[in-house]
This record gives structure tokens, C-alpha cells and sequence, in this order.
């Protein structure tokens, strides 16, 4: 689904100067490859960085969660990522097969929110043969799994339509922020250091 207006320019640009003073770094974590597939800087928002407390990133945050239905407890800590001229991500899946073991259980959702314009950084998804254009106030939300049932309970599967990439920035700086949304309160188990199903 796309929002063409989910953000205003002025809040996007207060989330990005929030990313800004918390300090981008070279993803270290990657789900399905090595470095080769991704070449953007990104930050998660946790308690200690001046993002997490940003009142933009918060109402952002919130505006998401009365979208869903969900309270912002489902959710991951925003992720803010930032792509210049050349950086890309490889295709590939939001879906973290160990996260059905945890608590929170799997990323269930990805809304991505466009924080800036830029020539190329496309978020393609060659599966389904769609292409999403980086606008500033723009946002994307797709499921990343589907449902498989057996004799003893709901089980979730990656979903291949969802498999993702995005494109080299061609010109400009691409900023954009991932909200990952679990099936169960990630924050809350998260905090209790409760990780495992019991």
C-alpha cells in the first residue's frame, strides 16, 4: 500500500536532522549476504540516541501505529537509512526466520517512510514487478510473510512477493526510515528480556 502524503517535508526533515545528531554507521548485520549487498549507513533509534526521544520520529511513530491498529509496542525501534550517489541494497527479505523462535515473533509488516527525493534508490520489488520512486513525504507498507497452518499452531512464512531491493541512488542523498512491525510487543518483551517462546 502507498501513502503519497504520510509525512509533511518539515517532519521529514526533522527526522532526518534526528538521524544526523544520533550518528550513522555501516550496517554490521546482514540478513541474507554479506557487505557486497549493501553499501547504505542506517541507525536504530533506541533509548540512548537523540532520535529515540525526537518528537517528530515519535509522532511519526504514532501515526503509524493508528494506521495499523497496533499500539507502537509491535514495533521495532525506528531505523533511519541513508543512501548517497551509488549505495544500494541487494534484493532480499525483511523475514528473519529465528525471529518465529522469539518472543516478539517475526517482522510481520515493513512501513517504510521517504524522508528526501533522489534520482534512482527506487525500492523495487522484482517479484511482484512493482517499483516505488523515493518522494519526500512518501510511505510503503507491505506484509513480508503469509500465513501456514499445521496441527498445532499458526506458523509464518516468508512471502517472496515481498523480496526487496534498493536501487543505486543515481544523484542526491536518499534518506528513508524502516518501522518493523512484529506479531507480538517486541518493546515490551524486548525490555523484559523475555526472547525465547516459552
Amino acid at each position: 500500500i502507498e501513502f503519497n502524503s504520510f509525512l509533511t517535508a518539515d517532519e521529514a526533515s526533522a527526522v532526518i536532522a534526528a538521524g544526523e545528531a544520533s550518528g550513522f554507521y555501516n550496517s554490521t548485520r546482514f540478513i541474507d549476504g554479506g557487505a557486497d549487498k549493501r553499501s547504505s549507513r542506517s541507525l536504530f533509534c533506541r533509548d540512548d540516541l537523540p532520535c529515540s526521544w525526537s518528537p517528530t520520529v515519535q509522532t511519526v511513530t504514532e501515526r503509524a501505529a493508528a494506521i495499523l491498529g497496533l499500539p507502537s509496542h509491535y514495533f521495532e525501534h525506528v531505523q533511519i537509512v541513508k543512501y548517497g550517489a551509488g549505495q544500494h541494497y541487494s534484493t532480499h527479505s525483511d523475514f528473519i526466520a529465528e525471529d518465529e523462535e522469539l518472543a516478539w515473533g517475526p517482522r510481520v509488516f515493513t512501513f517504510f517512510w521517504y524522508l528526501s527525493d533522489a534520482e534512482g534508490g527506487a525500492t523495487a520489488f522484482p517479484n511482484a514487478d512493482l517499483k516505488v520512486e523515493p518522494r519526500v513525504g512518501k510511505a510503503v507498507l507491505w506484509a513480508n510473510v503469509h500465513l501456514w497452518e499445521t496441527s498445532r499452531r499458526l506458523r509464518f512464512l516468508p512471502y517472496s512477493k515481498a523480496d526487496h531491493e534498493a536501487q543505486p541512488v543515481v544523484s542526491g542523498v536518499k534518506y528513508g526510515a524502516n518501522l518493523w512491525v512484529h506479531n507480538m510487543p517486541f518493546r515490551f518483551w524486548r525490555r523484559a528480556g523475555c526472547r525465547h517462546r516459552s
